[in-house]
């Protein structure tokens, strides 16, 4: 039997001159994809070589990437099987059983890391399974939830004539981050408005710059009671280091008395743990007919999560 590791440019014997149904190629390592021919061998020659099977590699895969956690799957595998990662972090060999998915928790917001899949408890390289591509943990900075004393709802901001907005700051990463989503908690909406638009602007002092758009986020545009997540898309969601942003929030028409409501969040719930560095302000703004003033009650309840680059 030989087989190839290069597509058929190269050829290694696994065995030659044996009378059996099963040949290990010893070495192989389940992130590689194997090319395998046989040809017969007796008192009268050799035959022809088979026309060659490919044996596929196994596969790793990271999905539902959290600030704090992953899940990985093995696939092409059956058994059990452990992982380790090989970057920083969870660096200890993982016994996972006879299933092909784990929830890998425990990890650390804003970190890259590579996971591999190994097919005993000494997680070295000679029986190394798949390895999965590179992920990094997002960054969160969220009034929605988390570690303060109060969630109580202190008021709302109506949106009819007036535009709202909340200010975020980001942290120090030296690249930079890639905005992924903002999440916002509304109370309800009154009447049969359809037209809410969420937009990300720079700063222009106290107040975001409506003069340029950055990235126009997609989600529900008649969001009523409950938390709405509205994603960012393109090169206008880059975000610089140490910057502030605002999301803004805007009803262009006015049908009637139709608005939605927004909750607020006090100053003091405002001052929670953040990650890497990234806050939110403590008020929101708001515009009645052009002219720009600070919300007393509070910051909008939001969540804006972001990737480092």
């Amino acid at each position: 039997m030989r087989y190839s590791t290069d597509n058929g440019s190269t050829w290694k014997l696994a065995a030659w001159g044996r009378n059996t149904s099963v040949i290990t190629i010893k070495g192989a390592s389940g992130d590689k994809s194997y090319i395998v021919g046989v040809r017969a061998v007796n008192l009268v020659g050799e035959s022809d070589w088979t026309n060659s099977n490919t044996v596929a590699p196994l596969t790793l895969t990271a999905s539902n990437v959290t600030a704090t956690g992953a899940t990985l799957t093995i696939g092409g595998h059956s058994g059990v099987w452990w992982y380790k990662s090989a970057t920083t972090g969870k660096t200890t060999c993982t016994s996972v059983g006879n299933t092909s998915s784990v929830s890998v928790t425990g990890l650390t917001a804003g970190t890259s890391y590579v996971f591999s899949a190994y097919s005993n408890s000494t997680c070295t390289s000679g029986n190394l399974l798949a390895t999965a591509s590179s992920f990094t943990t997002p960054v969160t900075v969220s009034t929605l939830d988390g570690a303060w004393s109060q969630r109580t709802q202190v008021g709302n901001c109506q949106f009819t004539h007036q535009q709202g907005a909340q200010a975020f700051t980001t942290g120090s990463n030296t690249g930079g981050y890639t905005l992924s989503s903002i999440g916002i908690r509304f109370s309800l909406k009154v009447g049969s408005r359809t037209n809410l638009v969420v937009t990300l602007h720079a700063a222009s002092g106290s107040n975001p710059d409506t003069t340029t758009t950055l990235a126009t986020l997609s989600g529900n545009s008649s969001p009523s009671a409950g938390v709405y997540t509205y994603t960012c898309s393109g090169s206008g969601c880059n975000l610089s280091a140490s910057t502030t942003y605002f999301v803004l929030l805007k009803a262009p028409s006015s049908p009637g008395s139709s608005y939605y409501q927004v909750d607020l969040t006090t100053a003091a719930e405002t001052k929670q743990p953040s990650d890497n560095g990234w806050s939110i302000a403590n008020n929101a703004r708001e515009s009645l007919y052009g002219t720009w003033y600070s919300v007393s009650l509070g910051a909008y309840k939001i969540k804006v999560t972001a990737v480092p680059d």
